[in-house]
């Protein structure tokens, strides 16, 4: 219970980090600002610009490593969510505005399903084992497989639409982060064993897959969410991007990893959680496009 409680500090800090790091940069960008025009030369030498971003490269990274480590995959993305929490007291600092009535009420529905999340205890333990399982690799590759097919259908399919453009790419875009959040779990495991001096051709492997599939999701996927952003409104595409990474928790722990439900009440934690949190996003996504507009 001890690790499991710090797991889930972790994945909270990592998601505070993040959306820290995303207000820090917003804020460099705001102070050089020249009426629609902004220099990027000139943003990426101050210095709250680069602390933005060895927030968002280093500092969630870390937490986030850590969090996969005591407590697997399927929490992260709706622990990782409370950084909506302080995007929206950021952005109301940077905009000098005040919350509204509506976002009050979001931003305790984000907190009341993070709990629900947190009590439904679907934590995977770190084991490398797994990997020597026929049925376990092929559950993980079919389903690598099919989120990588879905991502690039939604988002290259959403381009050629004229009609809900935005909304169909912005589903895409989710589907490369629910997929680095698989494999990043499996890269912490393997970084272990090798901490561990476990160096053989097996650790390696998976080590060597789990990076290059980490790497290409979180690039390509930063700059389809960049396209999709300027395809439209972010207060549409910042929540509908976060379905499918707060639904695939509950496909890793049960599908991909096969794992039974820690007790019957999990399976209304963690749909009440997740319910919650895909509702406050359309709230708190509002502050997120009043910010990019900023």
């Amino acid at each position: 219970m001890q690790f499991y409680i710090i797991g889930i500090i972790f994945a909270i800090t990592a998601g505070i980090a993040n959306f820290m790091g995303q207000i820090l940069q917003k804020k460099a960008i705001n102070d050089v600002k020249i009426g629609d025009e902004v220099s990027m030369k000139i943003v990426v030498k101050k210095p709250l610009w680069i602390t933005g971003l060895l927030f968002i490269i280093i500092l969630t990274t870390v937490f986030g490593g850590l969090a996969q480590n005591f407590i697997g995959p399927a929490l992260i993305p709706g622990l990782f969510s409370s950084g909506f929490i302080v995007l929206a007291i950021g952005s109301v600092k940077i905009l000098n505005e005040k919350l509204k009535k509506e976002e009050w009420f979001a931003m305790f529905m984000l907190i009341c399903g993070i709990v629900l999340v947190s009590l439904s205890g679907l934590s995977i333990e770190p084991d490398i084992n797994r990997f020597h399982d026929a049925p376990f690799v092929t559950r993980i590759i079919v389903s690598s497989l099919i989120l990588l097919l879905l991502w690039f259908l939604f988002f290259y399919g959403g381009r050629k639409l004229k009609k809900l453009k935005a909304a169909v790419m912005a589903l895409g875009c989710g589907m490369p982060f629910s997929l680095g959040n698989i494999w990043m779990f499996s890269m912490v495991i393997s970084i272990g064993q090798i901490f561990n001096g476990e160096i053989n051709s097996f650790n390696m492997t998976i080590f060597a897959v789990s990076v290059f599939i980490l790497g290409i999701t979180q690039i390509l996927g930063l700059v389809h969410f960049s396209k999709t952003l300027a395809a439209g409104n972010a207060s549409i595409v910042v929540p509908i991007q976060q379905i499918p990474q707060q639904i695939m928790p509950v496909i890793i722990y049960f599908v991909i990893f096969a794992l039974p439900s820690p007790f019957p009440a999990s399976y209304f934690f963690i749909s009440g959680g997740v319910l919650l949190i895909v509702s406050a996003g359309f709230f708190l996504g509002k502050r997120h496009s009043s910010m990019e507009n900023s």
